[in-house]
């Protein structure tokens, strides 16, 4: 059995695919803390996800850990015995206890960045009569902002509050017949992450990213591009008329593994072949996007955003706000060499800076944003 590390801690041992977890006294550990909020993943903790929030998590003013069901899958999928988070990490499968937030008075609200079946068990643990809290919210904050179907379903109704970017945000709910009261709506601007640089005026377009999503966990919710234009792309590259960079979604090729392939593909033909989002968006000039979230995130350096479609094959996924600001680059008819030339002068600009203001409530800079993630959920205590 070899030794897993959670912090440099170690927590337990693993065999392949059997794991001998230690326990631990969670209930006191969480309460020492003191937190205000916790960011809940009701079943397997997901990097992915916490990603989405980490940073906002260390940098905020509030009080914050995580809990989860299990992170056993981490070391599997992850092929490592280390797991390293930012705030203390605790699991149900290690001693934590569901029922006991109920008796920490210290949490305001839980966040959950995704709706699984498994939330049921907090929505109905917290609160009970015994409980010495009873004021826990439980405040839906998704992972990213964007038009996918998943981001304004009826199951909002169950949390007393949805953490979003924006009036568009809203909007999606009411276009889906979906009747939530005003106060419901947390408003906080697209999540971001750090690091990111923001330009103040239209740059060449010299280096090209793409950033597709991926193939969706059904083909009715598949928003990825790749599959439609990996063809025309790979031509394109090959022009060198401009340098091409690639960052696909981590979990691209997770259903359908041709769209891993696909994926592998261009990787090998990207100039820098980085993991490093930040880096990828501050060396881009512009970016070709689906309907996801890394969008939203790409709109805050200020940059182009290029959105492929088809007139036969492609319905754009985008929100006309989001479309007015956008390059429409019709795949199927126009060489991506012609088209950055079309474009060559950025007259989006402007409109373009405008709506991001308003995408992310004003913010410049990352600390803005976490001074308007803090105000949102502060507003609730």
């Amino acid at each position: 059995m070899n030794p897993i590390f959670l912090n440099g801690q170690a927590v337990g041992s693993r065999e392949g695919t059997s794991f001998t977890l230690l326990k631990e006294n969670a209930f006191e550990k969480i309460k020492a803390l003191e937190p205000e909020i916790i960011l809940v993943f009701a079943g397997e903790f997901d990097p992915h996800h916490f990603k989405v929030w980490e940073a906002y998590l260390t940098k905020t003013t509030l009080k914050a850990c995580i809990v989860c069901y299990s992170y056993k899958s981490y070391y599997h999928q992850q092929n490592s015995n280390h797991l390293k988070t930012s705030i203390p990490l605790f699991s149900e499968e290690t001693g934590f206890n569901i029922n006991d937030l109920g008796y920490i008075t210290s949490i305001k609200a839980l966040l959950y960045p995704a709706n699984i079946s498994r939330n049921w068990m907090y929505f109905y643990t917290l609160p009970k009569e015994d409980h010495t809290n009873k004021n826990i919210k439980h405040i839906h904050i998704g992972h990213g902002d964007s038009d996918k179907s998943s981001s304004s379903t009826r199951v909002q109704k169950i949390y007393d509050h949805s953490l979003i970017a924006d009036d568009i945000a809203e909007l999606r709910y009411a276009k889906n017949n979906i009747h939530l009261p005003v106060d419901h709506f947390l408003k906080m601007g697209a999540p971001i992450f750090p690091d990111l640089n923001v330009i103040d005026q239209p740059i060449p377009f010299k280096n090209i990213l793409y950033i597709p999503t991926f193939e969706g966990p059904s083909s009715l919710m598949n928003y990825s591009s790749l599959e439609k234009i990996h063809k025309t792309l790979t031509k394109e590259i090959s022009k060198k008329k401009f340098s091409f960079y690639y960052h696909p979604h981590p979990a691209m090729g997770l259903r359908q593994k041709e769209y891993k392939e696909l994926s592998d593909q261009l990787l090998e033909k990207a100039s820098n072949p980085s993991s490093d989002k930040a880096n990828l968006f501050n060396l881009s000039s512009a970016a070709i996007c689906d309907a996801s979230g890394v969008t939203s995130e790409y709109l805050f350096t200020g940059k182009p955003i290029i959105a492929p479609f088809s007139r036969t094959k492609l319905s754009m996924n985008f929100n006309k706000e989001l479309r007015s600001v956008c390059y429409l680059w019709d795949y199927e008819s126009t060489p991506l060499s012609n088209f950055l030339k079309e474009i060559q002068y950025d007259p989006l600009f402007k409109n373009r800076m405008k709506f991001r203001d308003q995408k992310f409530k004003d913010a410049r800079t990352f600390q803005a944003s976490v001074d308007n993630f803090d105000a949102a959920i502060r507003s609730i205590f």
